[in-house]
């Protein structure tokens, strides 16, 4: 309630990414929330402003401060969260990044291994979590364990066949990329038996 909307003078002054994931990490974001077509009803319903990438990936929004927000959107309100949230928010959304000040002064883009780093949760933990939600699409796999190992994961799989669900998370680059991100030791898949 007392938030102004002044600038984060942590993340305003980062000069490099390192500087803004610990400001964010001990800072306030602003999150832009815009009014959308409401699905029932007419009117509209608010939703916070992501930005999608040509290539389908996604990253929320993040102002260091109002001037930041209402250069890219001067109908959007603010919402006041603690760097932490927004990086936790940003994952919980399946947004592969934190957008910051889109419209500057500066432009930051906080990737999904800092977010989970800002939102102070294990890495191999979260890719685990992507494993596990990948297998579930793809193969309807339920009964899926993970075990982390020293900067990698082991993968224990039922009633699939490992050379297939290997094959598979080859094909999909891009979460191979965000898991070796996350779990640089690499993968280990195995059938549980």
């Amino acid at each position: 309630a007392d938030d102004d909307g002044a600038p984060d003078l942590g993340i305003r002054s980062a000069r490099d990414n390192q500087e803004v994931v610990h400001a964010i990490r001990r800072g306030r974001l602003l999150i832009g929330v815009v009014p959308t077509p409401a699905t029932v009803g007419g009117g509209a319903d608010m939703a916070v402003a992501k930005m999608i990438t040509h290539d389908g990936r996604s990253g929320l929004l993040g102002f260091s401060g109002i001037d930041a927000l209402y250069a890219w959107d001067p109908s959007a309100r603010p919402v006041p969260v603690a760097g932490s949230t927004a990086a936790l928010s940003a994952l919980h959304d399946e947004c592969e990044a934190l957008v910051v000040d889109v419209r500057g002064p500066r432009t930051w883009v906080i990737v999904e291994s800092d977010l989970v780093s800002i939102a102070s949760l294990s890495a191999s933990d979260y890719a685990a979590t992507l494993i596990r939600h990948f297998l579930e699409h793809r193969f309807g796999a339920r009964d899926v364990e993970t075990k982390s190992l020293e900067r990698g994961i082991q993968v224990w799989i039922r009633d699939l066949d490992p050379s297939e669900v290997v094959a598979a998370f080859r094909e999909d680059e891009r979460l191979l990329m965000r898991v070796q991100a996350l779990a640089p030791g690499g993968l280990e898949f195995r059938a549980a038996t």
